[in-house]
């Protein structure tokens, strides 16, 4: 279980690594995070998971890191 703009979600690592699987990566900005081999974008992958679509990157980030991903930072 990981909270999430208020909410609480019963997700897992293996949980996004299925949501995500097979969906090609938007554009990264500054921050992303490393799913099934490919790098999205923090927010897609929480926006993909949550369902949310109204986020900051310091919210995703905090989920993703909630649930084992490392956040990665372009250089």
């Amino acid at each position: 279980m990981v909270q999430f703009q208020g909410q609480e979600y019963d997700l897992t690592q293996a949980d996004v690594d299925t949501r995500m699987q097979g969906l090609a990566p938007e554009g990264i900005r500054k921050y992303f995070v490393e799913v099934n081999g490919n790098a999205y974008p923090v927010k897609q992958v929480a926006r993909t998971c949550t369902g949310v679509h109204r986020q900051n990157t310091r919210e995703s980030q905090k989920l993703l890191r909630d649930l084992g991903f490392t956040v990665h930072q372009t250089s």
